[in-house]
């Protein structure tokens, strides 16, 4: 375990600024769940009137675009859990959700790669506000099994 005069030990942080990093990545991951909802829906119903402008069904999109909008669902329902499974297990929560946006950018980047350059600033918003969730959720679960330990040995 990491003492915190360690060179390598995360500096800590006061339980309030931990209780803010985690709330702000509960914010986060709901955020993304729900937005990811709306627009896979959104995107939906223009794709569908656009078919209906042309009579023709689902089945003439091409399949790289269907995986891409289905992947829109299964991720904004995923996104939403972990914004409620961050409360009690925050280091793993975030550090999910980014593997999931890391994996989302790089499917999109490849079965569609003129979507890469769109949102920038908010997909390097969500990373950033993702990435010090997980170290703050580090930090937590540090703190947690310090004073797990504690009460065991005491």
């Amino acid at each position: 375990m990491n003492e915190p005069n360690e060179p390598n030990a995360p500096s800590p942080l006061s339980v309030k600024e931990l209780a803010n990093r985690i709330l702000a990545a509960r914010i986060a991951l709901a955020l993304v769940g729900v937005v990811s909802l709306v627009m896979g829906i959104i995107e939906t119903v223009v794709l569908n009137n656009e078919l209906d402008k042309h009579g023709l069904g689902f089945d003439a999109i091409e399949t790289p675009h269907l995986i891409l909008l289905a992947l829109a669902y299964v991720w904004s329902l995923g996104f939403i859990a972990l914004s409620f499974v961050a409360n009690e297990h925050p280091f793993g929560a975030a550090l999910t959700g980014l593997v999931m946006v890391f994996v989302d950018l790089t499917l999109g980047a490849v079965l569609e790669p003129s979507t890469l350059h769109e949102g920038l600033l908010i997909k390097g918003l969500i990373i950033f506000v993702l990435a010090r969730a997980v170290m703050a959720g580090r930090q937590h679960y540090h703190a947690v099994n310090a004073e797990q330990a504690e009460q065991a040995f005491a």
